[in-house]
């Protein structure tokens, strides 16, 4: 969308209407938002769409409404508010063009768990590939070239690996049941965990998760039982500690995703009082 086309409106919150799946509100954002807004006011417009029709569930039947693309939490933080407007930014677009937008968005402003990243690449993918098929009047398949090229545009578009892309097509393909005990055993974060349940057939997906969420739980028995001596002298001067910090800010950069998560496994796992040792 060509920035000479932007342009700012102020509609009420009370018109916008809230449609389709979306990803669950988070408290925190929320009040993160409510915070900013009262200290500088609302900096990013939400953006929204003009149907012509609109069957809305508690409205009944609406010839012409607006409906929300991108900005749920802003919308929500600013009814916390009491505020009874809101700047938009109306979507010159279709539905799928509209989701798209919604989707790349969501990637990057929302801290998502891998599950839910994943998820969101994955539909973008389909919507691609169902958008060219149409295009061409040709039939939309689950697989061949047609999901190449939405996985090759992914990688284009959203600015991601075209390794990442495929990774969330796999992963998307996880049951529905799965990815419930997947996000029920804490391993909805998990890129490795999710791609080793990925990799079983259906039927076994669930039992997988409980498998890999059994073996972490040892892992994480095993290092509580483990015995770390203090240090003779410990280190405390402040230019040491600066030192330190910066090794392991160094550390952490260089870490990939699934080292990173498993190092957070282990600063889940029951921390001893070292003192004792």
């Amino acid at each position: 969308m060509r920035g000479k086309d932007i342009i700012v409106e102020s509609h009420r919150l009370a018109d916008i209407f809230i449609v389709g799946e979306r990803r669950p509100l988070v408290e925190a954002d929320i009040d993160a938002l409510a915070r900013s807004i009262e200290a500088i006011g609302l900096r990013s417009p939400i953006w929204i769409r003009y149907v012509d029709f609109l069957n809305h569930p508690e409205e009944g039947e609406l010839h012409g409404a607006f409906v929300l693309v991108a900005g749920r939490h802003r919308m929500e933080a600013m009814k916390r508010l009491g505020r009874e407007t809101i700047d938009c930014i109306v979507f010159q677009g279709d539905e799928v063009a509209a989701r798209k937008w919604e989707i790349a968005e969501n990637l990057h402003r929302s801290d998502l768990t891998d599950l839910q990243r994943k998820e969101q690449i994955a539909e973008w993918i389909r919507l691609t590939d169902g958008a060219e098929k149409l295009a061409q009047h040709a039939p939309v398949s689950l697989g061949g070239r047609g999901k190449e090229g939405g996985i090759n545009a992914a990688a284009r578009d959203l600015g991601i690996e075209r390794t990442e892309a495929q990774r969330a097509v796999k992963v998307a393909s996880i049951s529905e049941q799965a990815k419930q005990a997947a996000i029920s055993a804490h391993l909805d974060n998990n890129q490795s965990a999710l791609l080793k349940i990925a990799a079983s057939q259906p039927a076994e997906q669930v039992e997988k998760v409980r498998q890999l969420a059994a073996e972490r739980d040892a892992r994480r028995a095993s290092r509580s039982t483990v015995t770390v001596p203090l240090a003779a002298d410990p280190i405390s001067d402040e230019d040491a500690v600066e030192k330190q910090l910066a090794k392991l800010n160094a550390a952490w950069n260089a870490a990939g995703p699934e080292a990173r998560q498993r190092f957070r496994d282990q600063l889940d796992a029951p921390i001893m009082d070292r003192r004792h040792a």
